[in-house]
């Protein structure tokens, strides 16, 4: 299987347009059959509202109560001694 995305909208006579560069890239003709996954954004959400997810860690991130955990990370994953 094949798998390419692109963002196209919805013509007025309810047909979706799919570009030539796409038809020839896929080789797929108008007898071609082909899966269509429609996914409809949601326009209320911006960038902002939805920043990168790394972006994002401290919102996942649990307070160890461990001080030091960044520096002796080798010690509480291992149990190397102190350093």
């Amino acid at each position: 299987m094949t798998a390419l995305e692109w963002k196209t909208k919805i013509l007025p006579n309810g047909l979706l347009s799919i570009p030539s560069t796409i038809l020839n890239k896929l080789n797929l003709d108008f007898n071609s059959e082909v899966r269509i996954l429609i996914l409809k954004e949601d326009e209320s959400q911006t960038e902002i509202d939805t920043p990168h997810p790394l972006l994002a860690i401290d919102n996942w991130a649990e307070d160890m109560g461990i001080e030091d955990l960044s520096e002796q990370h080798d010690h509480y994953l291992y149990g190397v001694p102190k350093k």
